[in-house]
């Protein structure tokens, strides 16, 4: 054993046992057989050494493979799979390719590798120029790749672009001839022409422009492609309101506002010329002559005349409806030709039918915090902001409260 460099650790304890001893060369414990190293073997470490050295390349010849693809060690060579520190003999960048991955043609320097794919990729600079001329484009510095942006000259409005070849082959334009791109000069002329004035700098095709109307010399902020294609003052052109025309339209209905128009669709408080009560009817409404105070109008449902409240049910849907309608029982018969059934009828006052639904209305919505269970698409004609989830309500429950409305003491309510 010491004669193979081997130190044993313990007694002899047989040919074919396992004999603990030290390497004297690497100093690491081993248990070889004695009949083993008598055949010639030894510290299977220093075996693989060994093994190993003798497999592997030397510097030159790695170095040599290396060179072959344009890269220069400045290293010794580290083994086949490590990092191996060298220069690129092209572009002179400092990189760490692995010699496997040059030896099998994966590696070398990457800047230089996507550089050469670019340029395998590119189109020929004669064929890009043609494209761009053919789309009414001058180039006026040297061609890149197809996705820089390419300075050139529009030869139809003269102005100066930077399309890219891509976005040309596409069938892209010039920004300028396309109305994407505005000279802000040019966009306050088009303003003027259509008699508004520009209070601020241009801000973009589509942005709101603050102007000032010529004609009625109100301030409004159309954009400046709308205003291109043939809109402007949309008080001028009849599509919005002013708090003056609102207030001459309600007083119009015998309606006098007590408190500053605050919108077509919004609840506008206001006083009934004829009967004195005060009402909040929406403009919108009025303007289309549904409108007006609800016991006095002329037309629909009035407060003073009976009413029917109705809880209807839908199957499909899984959804229960609350609403108002007259005696004549219309509406219902809308809504059961839509495959809604009739849960409840109650009979009572206009004003009380009022207060009866918006309680069914409240314990849903606020006491229970059920939204509305359908949406327009399953309802256009509407009524789908008094739906509820059936199964989340207690249906007895909801028309026992119906019916104890519709006894309760007669009260006033405005609209």
């Amino acid at each position: 054993m010491r004669a193979a460099g081997l130190e044993p650790l313990i007694p002899y304890p047989g040919a074919r046992e396992k004999w603990p001893c030290r390497c004297a060369t690497c100093g690491k414990e081993i248990t070889p057989q004695l009949a083993d190293v008598r055949a010639g073997h030894g510290c299977k470490w220093c075996g693989y050494k060994a093994a190993t050295a003798a497999q592997r390349m030397s510097h030159e010849a790695a170095a040599a493979v290396m060179l072959k693809h344009g890269l220069e060690p400045l290293d010794p060579y580290p083994g086949s799979a490590p990092r191996w520190r060298c220069r690129c003999m092209k572009c002179g960048a400092e990189i760490f390719p692995r010699y496997t991955n040059v030896q099998a043609g994966q590696g070398g320097c990457r800047a230089c590798a996507g550089v050469a794919t670019g340029d395998r990729c590119r189109s020929p600079e004669a064929a890009a120029i043609a494209a761009m001329k053919a789309s009414g484009l001058e180039p006026l510095e040297p061609y890149r790749n197809s996705t820089t942006p390419w300075r050139c000259r529009c030869t139809a409005c003269g102005n100066e672009t930077s399309p890219r070849l891509n976005n040309i082959k596409k069938g892209a334009r010039c920004k300028w001839c396309a109305g994407n791109a505005v000279d802000p000069d040019a966009a306050a002329a088009v303003m003027r022409t259509a008699g508004l004035e520009p209070l601020a700098s241009y801000a973009g095709t589509h942005a709101p422009w603050p102007c000032r109307c010529l004609t009625c010399n109100r301030s409004v902020s159309p954009s400046y492609r709308s205003v291109r294609g043939g809109h402007g003052c949309r008080y001028c052109n009849d599509t919005a309101i002013s708090p003056e025309s609102a207030i001459a339209a309600m007083r119009a209905v015998g309606l006098e506002p007590m408190e500053p128009y605050p919108g077509s669709n919004r609840l506008w408080a206001c006083r009934c010329g004829k009967c004195g009560r005060s009402v909040k009817p929406r403009y919108s409404t009025v303007a289309q002559g549904m409108g007006g105070c609800r016991w006095c109008r002329n037309s629909g449902f009035k407060v003073d005349d009976t009413a029917v409240v109705y809880l209807i049910s839908h199957a499909g849907f899984g959804a229960l409806k609350i609403g108002i309608t007259g005696t004549d029982d219309i509406r219902l018969a809308h809504h059961r030709k839509h495959g809604w059934e009739v849960v409840t009828v109650v009979t009572m006052p206009g004003h009380l039918a009022i207060v009866a639904e918006r309680a069914i209305l409240a314990e849903w919505r606020t006491g229970l915090g059920l939204p509305p269970y359908l949406s327009k698409k399953e309802m256009a004609r509407g009524g789908w902001t008094e739906t509820v989830d059936a199964d989340a309500v207690d249906v007895p429950a909801t028309v026992a409260r119906i019916r104890s409305l519709a006894a309760a003491e007669n009260e006033q309510v405005g609209a």
